[in-house]
């Protein structure tokens, strides 16, 4: 929250909200690849 915050008041909410969406796409798609293929952070699963 606080990082989001900090990103809007210095470059602009749409700039940081953009930031936002990359960040999450990026996440999403390491975490997905991960509990798929166990190449990025090895073996896992959910329970």
């Amino acid at each position: 929250t606080f990082a989001l915050v900090h990103a809007c008041q210095r470059e602009g909410w749409e700039r940081a909200l953009r930031l936002l969406a990359l960040v999450f796409g990026v996440s999403l798609l390491f975490e997905s690849v991960g509990v798929a293929t166990g190449l990025i952070y090895g073996p896992y699963h959910y329970t």
